[in-house]
C-alpha cells in the first residue's frame, strides 16, 4: 500500500475514485492499494497492516446506497475485549458448571427445562382456575332470568385471571361474569359473556367491564364475549364487584 499527494483532476485522470458529494480540495490525498485500488482519501492510514495489530470485526451495514460501513475494535481495545469475553464465558461457566465449549449445549437445556416449567404452571392455572370457577358459581345471582356472578379472586398474575375467566364462561352454560383482582397494587377486571345473551338479550362484556372500572377509577373495553379493564384503586374493588348486578340489569333489553 502507498500514499501520495496529487492534484484532483490528475488523480481523477488516474482512475481515483471519490466518494459521491464528497468535496476535495485542488491537492488530494491518494491511496493505492497494489491493483486493487486507487482512492482518494483524507483519512489515516497505516503502513502496514502488522501496525492494526488486533482486528475484531464488530459489525458492518449499509449507511446509504452502495455504501458500507465497518466497525472494529483493533490493537489494545480488540485484546481486551477478547479479554473480556474470555472472563465472561469463564463466569458463566463457573455459574452452570460447564466448560466454555459445552456452554450453548447447557443453555439450551435449561432453556428446555425452562419451558417445560411453564407449561406445568400453565396447567397448574387452569386446575385453580377451574376449582374457583366452580367456587363462584355457588355465587351467582339471577336478575330478569340472567344468571350473573361477580367475585373477587386471588389471581396473582393477568393471565391467571384471564384464565379464570374463561373457565367460568364455560362453566355458566348461559350468563355473565365478572372477576376482579388486586394485582401488584392494580385492580384488573375481566368480564365475560355467553354467546346467547349476546344475541338474545344485546349484553357486551366490554360495556359492562367498563362501567365496572369506571367505579374504581379506570377504563376498559374488549370484544362483546370477553373484555379487559383496569382500575387506579384497590380500596374500590369490592364495592366495584358488587355493582355488576345493576350495571347487568341497566344494559338488559
Amino acid at each position: 500500500m502507498s500514499a501520495f499527494q496529487e492534484e484532483l483532476e490528475k488523480a481523477k485522470a488516474m482512475g481515483a475514485q471519490a466518494l459521491f458529494g464528497e468535496k476535495y480540495e485542488d491537492q488530494v490525498r491518494v491511496v493505492r492499494i497494489g491493483d486493487f485500488s486507487l482512492e482518494l482519501c483524507g483519512g489515516t492510514h497505516v503502513r502496514s497492516t502488522g501496525e492494526i495489530g488486533a482486528f475484531d470485526l464488530l459489525s458492518e451495514s449499509g449507511i446509504a446506497a452502495g455504501v458500507r460501513r465497518s466497525e472494529a475494535l483493533t490493537g489494545e481495545g480488540a485484546e481486551r475485549a477478547a479479554r473480556q469475553r474470555r472472563q465472561v464465558l469463564a463466569d458463566l461457566g463457573t455459574r452452570l458448571n460447564a466448560a466454555p465449549e459445552e456452554l450453548a449445549d447447557k443453555i439450551e437445556s435449561l432453556l428446555g427445562r425452562n419451558r417445560q416449567l411453564e407449561r406445568s404452571l400453565d396447567e397448574l392455572r387452569r386446575r385453580v382456575a377451574a376449582l374457583e370457577t366452580s367456587d363462584n358459581l355457588n355465587e351467582a345471582r339471577e336478575v330478569q332470568g340472567v344468571k350473573v356472578v361477580a367475585q373477587r379472586t386471588q389471581a396473582e398474575d393477568v393471565p391467571s385471571l384471564r384464565a379464570m375467566a374463561d373457565g367460568l364462561r364455560e362453566s355458566l352454560g348461559s350468563g355473565v361474569g365478572v372477576l376482579g383482582a388486586d394485582i401488584g397494587g392494580k385492580v384488573s377486571f375481566i368480564a365475560v359473556v355467553t354467546d346467547d345473551l349476546i344475541k338474545g338479550r344485546g349484553l357486551k362484556a366490554g360495556d359492562i367491564v367498563r362501567g365496572v372500572a369506571q367505579l374504581a377509577g379506570g377504563s376498559g373495553g374488549g370484544k362483546p364475549h370477553l373484555a379487559q379493564a383496569g382500575g387506579r384503586d384497590p380500596g374500590k374493588l369490592d364495592e366495584a364487584l358488587e355493582q355488576v348486578v345493576g350495571i347487568v340489569e341497566q344494559q338488559l333489553k
